[in-house]
């Protein structure tokens, strides 16, 4: 014959579920954070044809609380979702003129997946560190006629 315990059962609700797991920041999914890109030169719509097999450039803007020279330029994806095109040159400068350093990664316009039509582009990839980020921008796709 087995002891009964003193204290009453558990009921469901007093069970540490996976919801409230994510709940807790330490064991949280860690978040995305949202990045600056700009395309091109930085005309706003930036012109895009989807048709060309020319290359892209985008650079990533550093702020006062992200430097975007950490990024790692291997997980680094361009197109119509942000995971197509992997980069395929970059280089630091400073893209924006405020006297911080930015990145830029060059990519294959044929890889982006952008299409006639589509009226944004972003970007994904991740800090040497392991931060995931993520930026988009506003296109207009030329010479689709």
């Amino acid at each position: 014959a087995g002891a009964k315990p003193d204290l009453p059962m558990e009921t469901e609700e007093e069970i540490f579920t996976p919801e409230d797991a994510s709940k807790i920041p330490s064991l949280a999914e860690p978040s995305v954070m949202e990045v600056s890109i700009r395309i091109k030169d930085g005309e706003e719509p930036v012109s895009i044809s989807p048709k060309s097999h020319g290359k892209i450039w985008v650079g990533v803007l550093s702020t006062v609380d992200f430097d975007a020279t950490t990024l790692d330029a291997n997980t680094i994806r361009f197109g119509a979702t942000g995971t197509e095109a992997k980069a395929i040159k970059t280089h630091k400068e400073d893209v924006n003129g405020d006297g911080v350093l930015d990145i830029k990664f060059q990519f294959n316009t044929q890889a982006t997946g952008i299409a006639c039509g589509m009226t944004s582009a972003s970007l994904s990839g991740k800090t040497i560190p392991g931060q995931e980020i993520q930026g988009a921008n506003t296109i207009k796709t030329v010479g689709c006629e």
